[in-house]
């Protein structure tokens, strides 16, 4: 029988507010996962809740609440084995009372930057870089849905942070108990 101590633990993904971004952490949980076979890999429960209301139009323009959601899909998650919740939606930070909830990894605080994936969002991402290219020394990709976009490691000469990769490597970390991760 396995030491306690060395247990993994499972842990749930509250998925679905970006598609696309949760697939995209994932990737980035498996890439940085020490086990490169199927066998002592991972235990994980995606809860892929696409009908939680969109976070930023609930922010921004009054639209309909995506809290009970978002509590109920981690409910779901705990009730089925999770023993912590990752949450690649930087936004849900709005929402300081959901973050209280003890099984969710607050690995991230930062402002989320809101974006869509049409090439507008795109240019106007890099627009902004530019006008503050002077007065930063990196970008952080806060916004997970941005992590899809920009795959460059440098964005006009400035070093990317993407959340979503620091994100996974701590999860990572607190899945296998192993801060040499």
């Amino acid at each position: 029988m396995a030491n306690k101590k060395n247990r993994q633990k499972t842990f749930g993904i509250l998925g679905g507010m970006g598609v696309y971004a949760t697939l995209d952490f994932l990737t980035q949980v498996f890439n940085f996962s020490p086990s490169r076979e199927t066998f002592g890999n991972l235990k994980i429960i995606i809860d892929n809740a696409i009908s939680i209301p969109n976070i930023i139009r609930a922010a921004l323009f009054k639209g309909p609440d995506p809290k009970r959601g978002i509590i109920k899909s981690i409910e779901d998650c705990e009730k089925i084995g999770a023993e912590f919740i990752a949450v690649p939606c930087n936004s849900v930070h709005y929402y300081p009372s959901i973050m209280e909830n003890d099984t969710i990894i607050n690995a991230i605080e930062e402002i989320a930057l809101t974006s869509t994936l049409q090439e507008h969002s795109r240019e106007l991402v890099r627009k902004i870089i530019f006008q503050y290219k002077e007065k930063v020394d990196s970008v952080i990709l806060a916004c997970t849905e941005l992590s899809i976009v920009f795959k460059n490691k440098y964005m006009l000469g400035l070093p990317v942070i993407d959340s979503n990769v620091e994100y996974a490597k701590e999860v990572v970390k607190l899945s296998f108990g192993d801060s040499r991760l």
